[in-house]
């Protein structure tokens, strides 16, 4: 299973509470590539809504890579 696979489902057990999806999310932002950053924005805005996209892309601003603005 790839780092990408894990969190996703990791974030889908843990959706019910938000704060714990939160760190959940921060943690996969952390552990993903930059190759698999924009993969891990888009499953957010599907699985997860809007609300966590932009959470995701928050988290995203502290690493140096190079993701459109949304």
């Amino acid at each position: 299973m790839k780092t990408l696979e894990y969190h996703e489902v990791v974030l889908k057990k843990v959706s019910f509470n938000d704060e714990l999806l939160k760190k959940e999310l921060e943690k996969a932002v952390r552990n993903t590539t930059c190759s698999e950053q924009p993969a891990l924005l888009a499953w957010c805005g599907r699985e997860l809504g809007p609300k966590y996209e932009k959470i995701a892309a928050f988290y995203m601003k502290d690493k140096d890579c190079a993701l459109p603005n949304k």
